[in-house]
């Protein structure tokens, strides 16, 4: 399995909303893309700051996604309202969820 870490801040005041836009629109266009298998959201609430992490079930299939996945970034930043401060790529080396 391979991931996808992109980090984000959002303005204090703005959290729930860009949690509700990730939830209701973000996953569900991240659900749609082939080789798709999950996502985590997570959240500092005191400094804005955040890491959403998609998993993929290959290289492949994560490079694939690549173009989608940016322009979802894109509306989340105007619509969610979050600044994308950086994203990485890793091998899941190990998982339990």
């Amino acid at each position: 399995m391979y991931a996808r870490v992109t980090r984000s801040r959002a303005p204090l005041d703005r959290i729930d909303e860009a949690m509700a836009w990730f939830e209701q629109t973000a996953l569900p266009q991240a659900r749609s893309l082939d080789g798709f298998r999950g996502a985590l959201e997570l959240v500092d609430r005191t400094t804005g700051e955040g890491l959403t992490v998609t998993l993929w079930e290959s290289a492949e299939a994560r490079e694939a996604s690549e173009s989608a996945a940016a322009g979802i970034r894109d509306e989340g930043g105007t619509i969610g309202g979050f600044e994308t401060v950086g994203v990485e790529r890793y091998e899941v080396a190990v998982s339990e969820l």
